[in-house]
């Protein structure tokens, strides 16, 4: 339950603190005191209403509206849903805040100081609070308000969570299928022509081994006149010709030895023994590699006319596929190959896949058809119970009731077309309750369904109904009967509800367990 509801710079309204009581809480007054923005003050809160510059008091720059709310008897969704964003209630009360800044225009929701965002600020309005108010009658007509009514009230929710994954599985399988069927008949006619580009890139190989030798070696095997001369002249230089480096280095190193025998122990000649050494080492290392490059350019003539050839093939095909490197043209035989297998192997595709798809046909009608079942069950059970509410609330004759018609085809809520069937009079016959019902009946009926569902309480499964019902001017076209039985039901509520009312209705304010009278109040000639 809400147990203080602060407002800050909304509307008419400058700054305003206001605590409620449990059961029926009623706000009367003179037209135009700020009753209904009390109203649109928790629409903002919980993102219910449009705009929020709209709200915004004239010469402020910024609005704020916060509630206290008592959680202890909150629905287990709407404790798992705080526990998942790690907000922890203080002793049993959680505070929502909602800010609007002018400049620059920017909203901003908290919970216990937590930010979150407006989306979660609306999930959490839906499980705390039901609205009702002037116009609201209308939801009853929206689409999917009937399925979702019987849903909620046959408690479906694990049963159609079931569903809805199969459904989605079913979409996606029928997806593939249509996108299989479409890809063949774009490119049926492309099979040789595929067939031709795959055989190309096929033909030259395009193998890890293969392409080291064309990157590597093969411009040394091109340039291997004058690379053999180049390195033999290298060799000789360092290490195999008579006046080499090596033996220059070798006779610095007696030289030094003499040195040393002479002049005896020296750190400065052991230095330049080591460095000599390091030289002697690094030239036979020089060697080495040398002699082994050299040793490397023994090929075969046959192989470097291959190996030419495969490279032209390649420069030519990275010019036809507009590519930069062979890599790109291994992913391009990788891409050809699906498209011509797919194409050529498009029947046993198709039919794999529309089996999967009559699979799951299958599986979804028939969890559909468990659904309906149940749906016709609830709905016959209803038939009575909403009638009866109805005529609790002023319409003594008429008859409400919910059918679950069969849908020309399988949708995501199954396979049922809920229907309101509205009867205003006996023998009268019955129509669409948006089709025949006026102002006032279809306010009563939404009155009557709503109040039904929260009376139910968190046994339904499908979205447990709220604990708080939130009512602006119910009893407006109504006749003081009407208005008395209204008062009646809204009392019997409140038992095991928190209610807000804002009314002008002395029958429903004499049921109010906590009255609040309001009236306009001028401040330096601004109502305050």
């Amino acid at each position: 339950m809400i147990e203080e509801l602060n407002i800050k710079n909304f509307a008419v309204i400058e700054d305003l603190a206001i605590r409620f009581g449990p059961g029926l809480n009623v706000i009367t007054g003179e037209t135009g005191a700020g009753k209904t923005m009390l109203i649109e003050a928790l629409r903002f809160l919980f993102g219910f209403s449009g705009p929020a510059a709209a709200c915004l008091r004239t010469g402020s720059k910024k609005m704020e509206v916060s509630a206290q709310i008592n959680i202890h008897d909150a629905s287990s969704c709407l404790l798992d849903e705080l526990k998942a964003l790690e907000i922890t209630p203080d002793d049993g009360f959680v505070i929502i805040r909602r800010t609007f800044e002018n400049e620059p225009a920017r909203s901003k929701c908290f919970i216990q100081d937590v930010p979150v965002a407006l989306g979660t600020a609306k999930k959490i309005g839906r499980l705390t609070i039901e609205m009702h108010g002037q116009g609201d009658a209308q939801d009853v007509y929206g689409a999917g308000f009937a399925q979702t009514y019987l849903d909620r009230w046959a408690g479906l929710g694990e049963n159609l969570s079931a569903y809805r994954k199969i459904f989605q599985d079913l979409k996606d399988a029928r997806q593939k299928l249509d996108d299989h069927r479409r890809f063949v008949t774009e490119h049926l006619g492309d099979i040789e022509y595929l067939r031709h580009n795959l055989n190309e890139l096929e033909e030259i190989a395009l193998n890890p081994e293969t392409l080291d030798l064309i990157e590597n070696q093969l411009p040394l095997w091109i340039s291997s006149e004058q690379v053999t001369q180049s390195l033999s002249e290298l060799c000789d230089a360092a290490g195999r010709g008579e006046t080499n480096a090596a033996a220059q280095v070798s006779r610095a190193i007696g030289l030094a030895a003499k040195l040393k025998d002479r002049l005896g122990p020296r750190h400065d000649l052991e230095a330049i023994g080591q460095d000599l050494e390091k030289c002697r080492q690094a030239l036979e290392e020089v060697l080495r590699q040398a002699s082994a490059i050299e040793n490397s350019l023994n090929f075969d003539p046959v192989r470097l006319e291959e190996l030419l050839g495969l490279r032209a093939k390649i420069q030519k095909l990275l010019a036809k596929h507009k590519c930069q490197s062979p890599g790109e043209l291994a992913q391009i035989e990788e891409r050809l190959g699906l498209k011509l297998k797919t194409l050529e192997d498009s029947e046993v595709q198709e039919a794999a896949l529309q089996k999967i798809v009559s699979e799951l046909e299958d599986k979804a009608r028939r969890q559909a058809a468990k659904i309906s079942k149940e749906r016709k069950k609830a709905a016959g059970q209803l038939e009575k119970i909403l009638t009866k509410e109805i005529r609790l609330l002023g319409m003594d004759k008429a008859g409400l009731s919910l059918e679950a018609a069969p849908a020309q085809e399988l949708g995501w809520s199954g396979s049922d077309k809920i229907i309101f069937w509205f009867e205003p009079n006996p023998g009268e016959g019955r129509r669409e309750l948006r089709q025949i019902a006026s102002g006032g009946e279809s306010s009563r009926a939404a009155l009557a369904l709503k109040s039904l569902l929260m009376g139910r309480g968190s046994s339904a499964e499908l979205n447990p109904a709220p604990r708080i019902l939130v009512l602006d001017e119910i009893e407006q076209g109504l006749s003081a009967k009407a208005a008395s039985l209204i008062a009646r039901r809204l009392a019997d509520l409140s038992q095991s509800h928190q209610i807000f009312a804002v009314t002008h209705s002395p029958l429903i304010a004499s049921r109010a367990g906590c009255l609040f009278y309001m009236e306009k109040a001028m401040h330096q000639g601004r109502p305050a």
